[in-house]
């Protein structure tokens, strides 16, 4: 056959057809369960065509073309189709999808027929199954067949924690408010609280707020128009800073005795964590049995502190935090630490590690990182 011109194929009488493959995540991966068939890939822009089969299932297969992580993989890989939807972006695509008995066949049809600029490989991937030509691996021919428990080869096997999170993680691109150039690409949310510095709470509301120290973050690719875009929204719009203020008053809510500039300032003071002012900023709940917490000044109150003199806090009837004491295994002197907070910030080197960990560790008297651990004293034990 004579190959056609680019954007001219078209799949058989009885396709579905979706003009926005962004808007078709949903029903694309769950009207296709379990049947097999062809799908096309139709940029809507310079009308450039891709091709594809699968013999087991659809939607399995078109669910990885939705999903940034494995987008950037394939890219490494050489796939020009997953370049093309992260440079554009599926709203600039459109989805066919047909049903039929004989996928690879349906495939190498159009690769034939047809000039598909995004199908790197001229041939149908995949042989389709042919009885007897392989050996027979199904039910009682595997050799892990009615192998449980301890017995079975896959006991005791674990992904790495790295793995399991990844697999699991939100791509967050940074791009420069500057440049518009892309600098950082982030695979979860704790990385990018990384990369930023800051607390994960922190990092989730400046991905709300998109721009954050000099970035703009997104979970798709930008193009520099839209950064740009971003830009100058966030610059109109000075309202969408993510930084809060910290209003101390009264018991009484009458007298603003304080103000702190942010609440990383305010947790800076305190020694409290993100979850602890939150907690204070949103319940009638007093700091330190004395204080009265808020986002926001009072209207009524006496907002002008011109009364006010320096702010001292009282000491709380009860700690914020206690203190956590550490006794290396191989001997030495014990170690404090303020709270658990500090405590998992000097061991794992991140304070936002979970510590469920560490409390079980504690409550069992199991050594932590080289470290048994226990909110009294080892010397007064």
């Amino acid at each position: 056959m004579v190959p056609m011109k680019p954007g001219t194929a078209k799949l058989p009488e009885g396709h579905t057809h979706y003009p926005n493959a962004a808007l078709a995540k949903g029903s694309a991966l769950t009207a296709h369960q379990g049947k097999p068939g062809t799908y096309l890939w139709t940029n809507l822009i310079n009308g450039h065509q891709y091709v594809g089969s699968s013999t087991v299932g659809l939607s399995g297969r078109l669910s990885d073309y939705f999903r940034p992580s494995y987008l950037e993989h394939q890219i490494t890989r050489g796939s020009v189709i997953s370049a093309a939807l992260l440079k554009y972006g599926h709203e600039n695509f459109s989805l066919d999808v047909y049903h039929c008995d004989d996928p690879l066949v349906q495939e190498q049809l159009y690769l034939d027929s047809f000039v598909m600029v995004y199908n790197a490989r001229r041939d149908a991937t995949g042989p389709a199954y042919t009885p007897g030509v392989q050996p027979d691996r199904s039910g009682a021919n595997n050799p892990q067949y009615g192998l449980t428990g301890t017995q079975g080869a896959h006991w005791g096997g674990t992904h790495s924690q790295d793995l399991w999170s990844l697999s699991r993680a939100t791509t967050y691109y940074l791009y420069s408010v500057t440049t518009s150039l892309l600098c950082e690409t982030c695979l979860g949310l704790q990385h990018l609280a990384q990369v930023l510095n800051v607390h994960a709470n922190t990092a989730r509301r400046a991905v709300k707020a998109q721009v954050y120290k000099g970035f703009v973050i997104s979970t798709s690719i930008l193009t520099p128009e839209a950064v740009q875009a971003i830009v100058q929204g966030f610059s109109v719009e000075p309202n969408r800073r993510i930084v809060k203020p910290v209003y101390i008053y009264n018991a009484a809510q009458t007298v603003l005795l304080h103000v702190y500039s942010s609440v990383t300032a305010f947790m800076v003071a305190s020694g409290l964590n993100g979850s602890s002012v939150r907690q204070l900023a949103t319940t009638t709940a007093l700091w330190r049995d004395t204080y009265f917490v808020s986002h926001e000044l009072i209207p009524g109150a006496d907002n002008t502190m011109s009364t006010v003199g320096t702010f001292v806090p009282v000491d709380s009837l009860k700690a914020d935090a206690k203190p956590v004491y550490g006794k290396p295994i191989t001997g030495g002197p014990q170690v404090k630490w303020s709270s658990i907070r500090d405590c998992l910030r000097a061991l794992t080197g991140d304070r936002n590690t979970n510590a469920k960990s560490l409390l079980l560790r504690m409550k069992h008297n199991e050594p932590y990182f080289d470290y048994y651990v226990s909110h009294e004293p080892f010397d007064s034990k």
